[in-house]
This record gives C-alpha cells, sequence and structure tokens, in this order.
C-alpha cells in the first residue's frame, strides 16, 4: 500500500489479520474459510471498487468486505505485531493465499 496509513487502515489490517489467523482453525466451515479467503483476496488486490489511492475512501469497501467476512467466520480480535507493516502483512497474505509474493512494485 502506498498511501499514508490512516485509522481506517489500522482498522482494516486488525481485521485482515485477525482472518489470516482463523484461516488454520479446524473449526471452520468450508463456506467460512472461502469468506475469509475471499475478503483477505479482496484487501490485498490493487486496484478494487474503490482502488486503496483514493485518499480517505480507498480502504472503505476493503473495510466493508473484511468486516462482513469476520461476521461470518466468528470475530475473534487479534492485533498485528508492532513491528509488522501493512505491506508485509500483504505480503503475509498473500504467501498463505499464493504460496508466492509479488515480486514486481506497482507503479502509483
Amino acid at each position: 500500500m502506498h498511501v499514508k496509513p490512516t485509522r481506517l487502515h489500522r482498522a482494516a489490517a486488525h481485521l485482515a489479520w485477525s482472518l489470516l489467523q482463523r484461516l488454520d482453525d479446524p473449526g471452520l466451515t468450508p463456506a467460512q474459510r472461502r469468506w475469509a479467503r475471499v475478503a483477505l483476496r479482496y484487501y490485498i488486490a490493487r486496484w478494487d471498487l474503490l482502488p486503496d489511492v483514493l485518499p480517505g475512501i480507498g480502504v472503505l469497501d476493503d473495510l466493508l468486505l473484511l468486516s462482513l467476512a469476520s461476521r461470518v467466520v466468528g470475530h475473534h480480535p487479534a492485533t498485528p505485531p508492532q513491528d509488522l507493516s501493512l505491506l508485509d502483512l500483504e505480503q503475509r497474505i498473500e504467501l498463505t493465499l499464493t504460496g508466492r509474493v509479488r515480486t514486481t512494485a506497482i507503479a502509483d
């Protein structure tokens, strides 16, 4: 993410981290696991309904989908480590979902 993080970005990151931590939960149904994976894929997408580079509103669609997925999965708050940047979080999500990390930079 190439924008200055706001409270909304941090809220989305907390929800994304919580969903990421729940992916390995054996108690999740296949439908709950799909919801979590779809929301996490959407969160790391560079261009979505409201691109993240739009100041102030770019994270709203991510936050909405992450919130909805958290309700479906069952919200278990988890705080990301203090030293984990938003870019590191996105890379960790991508590695978990695809087994690889994007190596090419996306120009803003």
